[in-house]
């Protein structure tokens, strides 16, 4: 039920104005901290895939803000939070508007600490019937973000993405092809 409400208008223009907002930058942070990091990481990784703007913000020893140092206003940042809000998400959010960068939010709520900053803020429900949230609204919510700036990108993309299949096959990263059964 979550994820099907991704589809709800204001959702859809949320999703599109955020992607209107990234896919000009010069490059472009992500950052999740504690359960929401896979959603960063996904989101990063996924456009690695056709361009080399995707940063991921993480890091040891409390490094993982540091890129956003010398970012500014052509740059932009995706920021994952959801409650209990993470105080390093909030933080690189802090840095990211005070340097001017552009600022995305996949959060649960419109009054959510990095929701403040954002010039679009993607609202999920993780909500479930488990005594542990979801995280897959917001996974499914970046995954529909890249798709979008992927199509801003343009015709060149399916072209990226294979290659990048290809290198990545060559190199051993990926297991040698086998022949696909269809799914019945």
């Amino acid at each position: 039920a979550s994820i099907e409400k991704l589809a709800h208008p204001a959702t859809v223009d949320a999703l599109v104005k955020a992607a209107d907002v990234l896919a000009g930058r010069r490059r472009i942070f992500s950052i999740g901290s504690r359960a929401t990091y896979p959603v960063a990481f996904l989101f990063a990784y996924t456009q690695s895939y056709f361009w080399d703007r995707a940063v991921l913000l993480e890091g040891p020893g409390g490094t993982a803000t540091d890129p956003l140092r010398r970012a500014g206003p052509d740059d932009g940042l995706l920021a994952v939070s959801l409650s209990p809000y993470a105080a390093s998400t909030h933080e690189a959010v802090e840095i990211a508007a005070a340097a001017g960068v552009a600022v995305v939010a996949i959060t649960d709520s419109d009054s959510a600490p990095i929701a403040r900053s954002a010039h679009a803020v993607i609202r999920v429900n993780p909500r479930s019937p488990s005594f542990f949230d979801a995280i897959s609204p917001a996974l499914a919510a970046a995954e529909m973000l890249v798709a979008l700036i992927a199509s801003r990108v343009g015709a060149s993309v399916p072209d990226a993405v294979q290659e990048r299949e290809r290198q990545f096959r060559e190199s051993g990263v990926f297991v040698p092809e086998i022949r696909r059964q269809p799914l019945t």
